[in-house]
């Protein structure tokens, strides 16, 4: 459910989007589009930011387990 552009009702992983090296952040964005079954950037804005939420607690990890890859280890939030 999403209530406006800004409006945050989820936890999303923008504060280890941000972590990120900018040189990884293109591979990391397909990989979560592919963990979680999305395939537009209004999706993955939407997941990043907090206005969609990962239901499935098993997406949830995999997403985790990506930023782990990278050296993020606390993704989720702003």
């Amino acid at each position: 459910m999403t209530l406006g552009p800004k409006v945050t009702l989820f936890e999303g992983f923008s504060k280890g989007y941000k972590a990120l090296n900018d040189d990884h952040k293109d591979m990391v964005k397909v990989r979560i589009m592919r963990i979680l079954g999305i395939s537009n950037r209004v999706s993955f804005g939407q997941y990043k930011n907090g206005q969609q939420d990962i239901k499935d607690p098993e997406k949830k990890a995999r997403v985790q387990a990506l930023f782990e890859e990278y050296g993020v280890t606390d993704p989720w939030g702003k």
